[in-house]
């Protein structure tokens, strides 16, 4: 049988956004083409122009399911585009996966369109479903599947887990306009060897998905794909994809396990060879782990600082991580010749002037080499959520896309944090300055910056920032894409992909 996945992957600010491979999916697209069926994929990197262009491309691949994937942030297109399914009368079963289908299955099945649910990881439900509906026997006690039953919610449980990766085919790429991706495009293919985190950061969903997946559930949530399984599927990679000159492991900790890093990189090394980036977190950045790395080919590594302030960082955020930590692992890439990447959040709960330069600081101090700002917003089942709402800070979330404030916390001025986060590079370059200078003279700079910083003069700079941001988000993005769209050709198409839309 025919399946269709529709992923929604915006980023309205970029014109020229290309989308992200999506692993996940793509895990999706092989287990169901090896039991026999057929996928292809409609990947929303840019907004319809209209209802009728997404309605036209499902009726010209006339799937017999359709299936989206999304986050909490993204479900909103999801439930539009569901919504203009349901009115068109289309006949088709529709079912909705990912974070929020899981974290949040009886609100997705109340959603007008939609009318199964994936709960946990998607191969093996996902297979069994296709498999009834293909023999037209009953679908609706299969583990994973919440079914919309009439009005009715039909809990089935969480499906099984996949304990041992190997036993997964290669994640597809084929479905996706797999060169033209936002890494891919640049040589750098997306990969991952891993799944599951150990830690419970408050601002992260990773506590209630392990709650959700390993309530009934025995075994590991963090699990590794042997070294073997990883490198066939780079081999595999590099033979369908001669482009390819670099990887990103997109893994939430790469080099978690020891004895799994001493094996992969020796075998890397000898068998691929290829420069990669990686993700790790400051207390697993060793000086012997951070050789290994290097041995390996990896040449950054993209570390989440997050907060420059210790009582942010800890208290706040839980990240468990001293300043000491923070600045030696950072440290430890510089020594063996790696770059370093910050992950860094600001307008967090009880955030300040003070503690957001308290992380332009950090970055100063651990000398990284690129800085990755977002500003925080509380995702549902996190603490930082339950906290949200118990201190009454309202949620503005429509548009919502990581870079406009949108939490009143009243420590800190939306004007002034946009002022901040736009300006952290520069921020950081100033500070650079004055921490260069001789003991006698940096004290004393860096004194008169930070009350620089404090002056309430530039929150008129910060509202006019904000100003510009709305007027821009209404209207340059809607010009340029008419225009792209009189210029040039929508996208790529073949026989068993549907083109990306613009």
């Amino acid at each position: 049988m025919k399946v269709l996945f529709i992923y929604s992957d915006l980023f309205p600010t970029h014109l020229d956004w290309p989308g992200h491979y999506y692993v996940g999916i793509g895990y999706l697209s092989s287990v169901l083409k090896e039991a026999g069926h057929e996928t292809a994929l409609i990947h929303v990197i840019k907004e319809f122009s209209s209802k009728e262009e997404l309605l036209s491309r499902i009726k010209a691949y006339n799937p017999a399911l359709i299936g989206f994937s999304s986050t909490t942030l993204t479900f909103k297109y999801v439930s539009e585009m569901a919504g203009w399914i349901h009115e068109a009368g289309l006949g088709v079963p529709v079912i909705s996966g990912g974070v929020h289908a899981t974290l949040f299955p009886e609100e997705v099945l109340k959603t007008k369109g939609i009318d199964l649910a994936c709960v946990g990881e998607g191969e093996i439900p996902l297979r069994n479903l296709c498999a009834a509906l293909e023999s037209g026997k009953d679908y609706r006690n299969i583990p994973g599947i919440w079914v919309n039953d009439n009005g009715t919610v039909r809990n089935n449980g969480v499906g099984p887990i996949v304990q041992d990766l190997d036993l997964l085919p290669f994640p597809d790429r084929s479905i996706y306009d797999y060169p033209n991706m936002l890494s891919e495009r640049e040589g750098a293919a997306l990969i991952m060897a891993s799944r599951g985190c150990p830690y419970h950061c408050a601002y992260c969903s990773n506590r209630a998905l392990k709650k959700t997946l390993f309530t009934h559930n025995p075994g590991d949530y963090v699990r590794f794909r042997s070294v073997d399984n990883t490198i066939a599927e780079i081999k595999s990679i590099l033979a369908k994809y001669p482009f390819i000159n670099a990887l990103k492991f997109d893994d939430d900790l790469f080099f978690l396990r020891k004895n799994w890093a001493e094996e992969f990189a020796k075998k890397y090394h000898q068998e691929i060879g290829l420069p990669f980036v990686c993700n790790m977190r400051p207390n697993h950045l060793s000086p012997d782990i951070a050789l290994l790395l290097k041995k390996a080919g990896c040449v950054e590594v993209k570390i989440g600082l997050e907060s420059g302030n210790e009582w942010i960082r800890n208290e706040v955020l839980k990240r468990n991580l001293s300043d000491k930590q923070m600045i030696e692992a950072f440290n430890v890439c510089h020594e063996v010749g790696m770059r370093t990447h910050s992950f860094n959040i600001v307008g967090v709960p009880f955030e300040t002037i003070a503690t957001v330069l308290d992380t332009v600081k950090m970055n100063v101090a651990a000398k990284s080499d690129k800085s990755q700002v977002s500003i925080f917003y509380p995702l549902p089942r996190t603490e930082l959520y339950d906290l949200c709402k118990e201190k009454g800070f309202t949620v503005e979330n429509t548009g919502y896309d990581f870079f406009t404030p949108m939490l009143n916390i009243g420590t800190i001025s939306k004007k002034r944090l946009f002022f901040l986060y736009k300006n952290f590079d520069i921020l950081k370059t100033i500070y650079s300055k004055a921490f260069a200078l001789k003991p006698s003279l940096s004290k004393p700079a860096i004194a008169f910056l930070d009350k620089l910083f404090h002056s309430p003069f530039l929150d008129i700079a910060g509202e006019t920032l904000l100003v510009l941001r709305k007027i821009k988000s209404l209207l340059w993005p809607r010009r340029a894409i008419n225009k792209l769209r009189r210029s040039r050709a929508w996208g790529k198409a073949s026989s068993h992909v549907l083109p990306p839309t613009l």
